[in-house]
């Protein structure tokens, strides 16, 4: 009895170090063979990883991958980055309309309880767009209550304001926008992209946005769009690119 509790504990003291280890070292590894993936939500990143995978171009340049989500990003002097990229608005509703897809399905009722209360409120991205701002003034409940979509929490901001301001652009060694992801894939990675990108499959009526709830939108993600500004000063996107990403 006294051996099983022994190597009970033994198994829970190595399952937490290994934890811990994970947490911890990506944080202080840094090399120039090591490529880490900033993974922000809701831009198609699960089949850019999985394309970052199998490319030969990158297991011939590097040694090690580091996929970053839900998470800060490390800064280092030495490792590369890879960025996956979407327009702020497009990647607001994509966010918001898959959360309540979930919602709607009952998934992961538990793990985003506080957020489900938001989504039964306003049902819709337009019902709280809308609410945004009153006599052009933020509604810092309204904004409070935006920011609680798990998605929509963690935005490029979150992702990129810091990362930005330490590396050099030398570190960058792909950024891939998302309107254009099978093609980059194809040009950066020399692979062909078979897979199909996820679909929100939510009503019509769920999606539609007025022109005013697309400019509190626009107004409430300024400062996504200036880290995109910024980005463009430190990587050659093609006009195509940086256009999608600016609209």
């Amino acid at each position: 009895m006294i051996f099983i509790k022994k190597n009970f504990l033994y198994l829970k003291t190595v399952s937490f170090l290994k934890i811990i280890y994970s947490l911890i070292i990506p944080y202080f590894y840094d090399d120039e063979k090591e490529l880490i993936y900033i993974h922000i939500g809701k831009c198609g990143g699960g089949t850019l990883r999985d394309a970052l995978k199998s490319s030969e171009i990158i297991k011939k340049n590097f040694n090690k991958l580091t996929d970053i989500h839900i998470k800060k990003p490390p800064i280092k002097k030495k490792s590369k980055y890879v960025i996956l990229i979407r327009n702020p608005l497009d990647r607001s509703i994509s966010a918001f309309n898959y959360q309540l897809k979930l919602m709607n399905s009952g998934v992961e009722y538990y793990r985003f309880k506080k957020e489900h209360k938001i989504l039964k409120k306003y049902k819709s991205l337009e019902n709280i767009a809308k609410k945004l701002y009153i006599n052009d003034k933020l509604n810092l409940k309204v904004a409070k209550e935006f920011k609680t979509i798990h998605h929509l929490e963690y935005d490029i901001e979150y992702y990129l304001k810091k990362l930005i301001k330490f590396i050099n652009k030398k570190q960058i060694f792909a950024i891939f926008v998302t309107d254009y992801l099978n093609q980059d894939i194809k040009n950066k990675l020399n692979i062909k992209n078979n897979k199909h990108t996820r679909k929100n499959i939510v009503d019509k009526k769920k999606k539609f946005l007025s022109n005013q709830s697309k400019i509190n939108l626009k107004k409430f993600l300024k400062k996504e769009y200036e880290i995109i500004g910024k980005l463009a000063k430190m990587y050659n996107f093609s006009k195509k690119h940086l256009a999608s990403l600016k609209k």
